[in-house]
């Protein structure tokens, strides 16, 4: 299997949560934050969060694809709700 990068980072995890990706990244060669977390959407990283070591990014990318699950509930409900009905009906 072929190597996912973006840009110096090597993509080790990723969550997938509908349409949406989470991604960890690691570069080895960045001594300061070799971690990141990104959004990943239609070839696009986006939001990066730099971390020193893997398990506070790990703790991110949770966190992250927990925060995208609870916006898809939201909007899901909002989208399921039928439509509110006047009180006053004119017939």
């Amino acid at each position: 299997m072929e190597k996912r990068m973006n840009g110096n980072h090597e993509i080790i995890q990723s969550l997938k949560v509908s349409n949406s990706e989470i991604v960890l990244g690691y570069n080895p060669k960045n001594t300061l934050t070799p971690y990141v977390t990104w959004e990943y959407n239609a070839d696009s990283y986006f939001w990066g969060h730099y971390f020193k070591d893997e398990y506070s990014a790990q703790k991110d990318l949770v966190a992250r694809g927990y925060e995208k699950v609870a916006f898809y509930d939201r909007f899901l409900k909002k989208t399921d709700k039928e439509p509110e009905h006047n009180s006053h009906d004119d017939r």
